[in-house]
């Protein structure tokens, strides 16, 4: 039987970040942004994710928190 993950997201009002999908159990995020560009990061904590999902400003968090702070995986278009 094929293993079922949850998942969680938000779309964001940002210049930066379109939106996001978070799988907790294998700690990828995905980050859509306004470019169309997609992203896996791995490794990331919920905690982290977390507050990502509630900034001020999406972008802001994600430079400073979730860029250079994870491997990570352009997906293809």
């Amino acid at each position: 039987m094929e293993k079922v993950y949850t998942t969680y997201g938000r779309d964001f009002e940002s210049k930066m970040i379109k939106s996001c999908k978070y799988t907790p159990e294998t700690k990828v995020l995905e980050v859509t942004f306004n470019n169309g560009q997609e992203y896996e990061y791995y490794g990331v904590d919920e905690e982290t994710v977390n507050g990502f999902m509630d900034p001020e400003s999406a972008g802001k968090y994600f430079i400073s928190k979730i860029k250079g702070s994870f491997e990570y995986q352009k997906l293809e278009e």
